[in-house]
Parts: structure tokens; sequence; C-alpha cells
């Protein structure tokens, strides 16, 4: 009786680590985020991506960049995960902005890849020329439609400032050095 005790609760012991191991182990894609460069004044338009979806009900990421350097003018939702938008909730002047999707009614899961949102943003005049500012954008939540958490990580994309070149001079160089003097001198 002791012996088959003991085989029944390493079996159990066993089954309890098999269980933890499935419920723990979410499901993972990645989230990516363009780069784009632009002068002082010049708006550009950065696309965020998920790949190898495993699949969402519901889930939102904060995107994180320079607000000095940086103006958000517009977040774009691509229609790519269906449900509900909640952009309404964020204020553009400030970082993070968070980008968020809900389908509470959904009996199956999005699963498409792709860009979800595109981001334009103006190259304010605090704005360094010659340097790189980076836009990070990062999963806060994502479940799938049994709720079960989803990992997207994070994703890094980069605007960068060109330098304005000044105008080329066209004239030709002028010649400075003084005529020689080839008149005799007067008596």
């Amino acid at each position: 009786m002791k012996k088959a005790f003991k085989v029944f609760s390493i079996v159990l012991c066993l089954l309890f680590v098999y269980a933890l191991t499935l419920t723990s182990s979410a499901a993972s894609g990645s989230v990516s985020v363009g780069s784009k460069s632009g002068k002082i004044g010049d708006t550009v338009s950065i696309d965020v991506s998920i790949a190898n979806n495993p699949g969402v009900s519901s889930c939102s990421f904060d995107v994180e960049y320079d607000s000095a350097a940086l103006k958000l003018i517009d977040a774009k939702d691509s229609g790519l995960l269906k449900g509900k938008k909640f952009a309404e909730i964020n204020d553009n002047t400030t970082s993070p902005y968070r980008l968020a999707w809900i389908d509470m009614l959904a009996e199956t899961d999005n699963v498409d890849n792709g860009t979800i949102a595109t981001l334009v943003f103006k190259i304010t005049e605090q704005a360094e020329e010659g340097k790189q500012y980076t836009i990070n954008v990062y999963r806060r939540t994502a479940t799938n439609s049994s709720e079960e958490d989803v990992d997207f990580g994070s994703g890094t994309g980069a605007v960068t400032v060109e330098t304005s070149t000044p105008p080329s001079d066209t004239t030709p160089p002028s010649d400075t050095t003084p005529p020689s003097d080839t008149t005799p001198p007067s008596d």
C-alpha cells in the first residue's frame, strides 16, 4: 500500500508540474516599429506592425518617444485588428501614447499579421539636426479569447533628423590679389 501511495504521489506531482508549464507558457508574437528620416518641420509616418501573431482578442501597446523633438499628430488604425479601438483616451502631446484594441464578442482570435497602426510625427524646432530619436513600442496587455496572456515583447524604431545643407554659392571665387602696377613712375 505504501508503494502504491508513493507511485501515486510521484505521478500526481509530475502532472502538477506539467500543468504549471502549460499555464505559464504564454503564446508569443513580435512587434516592430519602422524608422524614417526628415528635416526639422517635416512630417514622417512610422508603421507599427505585428508578426507571428498567435491570436488576440484584446491588446494594448504603449508608444514612448521624445515629445520635445517629436510631436505626435495622428495615430491611424490600419483596421488589421478587429474590434473597438480606444484612441480617444490619449493625449497626443505626451509620451507614452497608448494604442489599444478590444473585441469582447470575439468567438475566434485576431490572427492577422502586418501593420496595426501608423504614427504620424512632426519633427519640432526643438529637435537637433543629425540626432536620432528612438520610438519604443511595448506590449502593455494582450489576451486571446480564452483570456490567456499573449506576449508581443517590444520593438524600437527611430526618426533621424537630417542636417540642413546651406545653399551652395554658384558665383565663381573673386580674385583678391591687387593688380600689379605696370606704369612707370613719373618724375
